[in-house]
């Protein structure tokens, strides 16, 4: 399965940055966001990994969990934003929640 989250690795940067020390302010300066947008992303991801490290799509919330088992099974189905919102409840939040957390399963 191939996520094309084009945030993913922003955000694997700006955690990562953040965890050597780098302060909102100057991570926010080099990615043109500001310090809340910073944070908001640091923690989220943090949240993130600590859901996979955890217990996996247990955590996940239960439309998340539903689409996951129902289409996984689907070898052609496209786990893209695009494929995804046309999922029946499925909507933006529970696509962004499966795509981050297939991207951190890899």
């Amino acid at each position: 399965m191939k996520v094309k989250n084009k945030n993913f690795e922003r955000n694997e940067k700006i955690y990562e940055q953040r965890k050597l020390g780098k302060t909102y302010k100057s991570i926010g300066l080099e990615f043109g966001l500001s310090i809340e947008q910073i944070r908001a992303i640091y923690f989220q991801h943090e949240r993130l990994k600590l859901k996979i490290k955890q217990g996996g799509i247990f955590l996940l919330s239960v439309r998340a969990q539903n689409v996951i088992k129902n289409y996984s099974h689907e070898d052609d189905f496209d786990w893209s934003f695009n494929s995804l919102m046309k999922v029946p409840n499925c909507g933006l939040n529970t696509t962004k929640e499966i795509l981050e957390y297939i991207e951190g399963l890899g």
